[in-house]
């Protein structure tokens, strides 16, 4: 993977290439192109890298006549965002901190769009009508797109956020790997054991959890999905720091990893989140840390 890291830095360009193939189909790789770039070359290089590969995506959404708001939607808060996080750790040097700045500025900026312009919510059943027209362009029958057509369109609008919301920070942590195997004195391991919302943030990240709970509004489930994908890096970090303070068998954290696929996702992302958000008030990683 190092031989990676340092190839794909060697020559700006492949950035650009490789993130304009992966935003279409592993959009967390996308981000971490993005991190790396902004680690490597610098805020100015990587925004230049993010505006190139839109360009790219959305000629290529076009020429498959996808809608230009649903390329738009996906490519560019991540690439953005990617090399925005990627520049905050450059400048800070504390992956927690990037991880907070990315976690809140994702979800202000969410936030604003849908407050801005309600039909936004509607996001749900703007990117679902996309997603089955690529799946029948690429050669599904409409018996097979059928079950698919039949999902709420609100819930997938929620599960499309925080799906999003997921790809940008994993990107930022597999993009902060990639760096710290380059990189000399960079300690990714420890850094993302230690990582942290913070309780301040943490707090306000609980109020729309729990909001969503008690209020029927979709504006609000919306926030609070994207809150969850926070509280979802908090958790696992608190599992990797546990492991290696309690010496877990390495079999625990493979079998975590494997419950996010589905059809064991939503149990699994609900139970790691709750860690995540008691790690806020409690501190779970103690002997971690002692």
């Amino acid at each position: 993977m190092r031989g990676f890291a340092v190839w794909v830095t060697d020559r700006p360009y492949r950035i650009v290439l490789l993130a304009i193939v992966f935003v279409q189909i592993f959009v967390p790789v996308a981000a971490a192109l993005l991190v790396l770039d902004a680690l490597r070359r610098g805020p100015a290089a990587a925004m230049l890298s993010a505006v190139l590969t839109i360009a790219g995506t959305v000629l290529i959404g076009l020429s498959l006549e996808a809608g230009m708001i649903a390329v738009l939607s996906v490519a560019a808060p991540v690439l953005l965002i990617g090399a925005a996080g990627g520049a905050l750790l450059r400048a800070s040097q504390s992956l927690s901190f990037a991880f907070q700045a990315t976690v809140m500025g994702s979800i202000a900026f969410a936030l604003i769009v849908l407050v801005a312009a309600p039909e936004a919510r509607g996001i749900g059943e703007l990117v679902l009508g996309e997603f089955l027209l690529l799946l029948e362009l690429g050669g599904l029958t409409e018996a097979q797109l059928a079950p698919m057509a039949e999902t709420d369109p609100a819930r997938f609008g929620r599960y499309f956020l925080f799906s999003l919301h997921a790809s940008q920070l994993a990107g930022l942590m597999l993009g902060a790997w990639w760096y710290a195997l380059i990189a000399k004195g960079v300690p990714f391991g420890a850094e993302f054991r230690a990582l942290r919302l913070g309780r301040v943030t943490g707090i306000a990240l609980m109020v729309p959890v729990t909001a969503a709970l008690v209020i029927a509004s979709e504006l609000v489930r919306l926030v609070a999905a994207m809150a969850v994908a926070g509280f979802l890096f908090q958790g696992l970090a608190v599992l990797h720091a546990r492991s290696r303070s309690d010496n877990w068998h390495v079999a625990v954290l493979v079998l975590v990893y494997l419950a996010l696929v589905p059809p064991l996702t939503g149990i699994t992302i609900l139970g790691v989140s709750a860690i995540g958000l008691l790690d806020c008030v409690f501190p779970l990683r103690k002997r971690a840390e002692a």
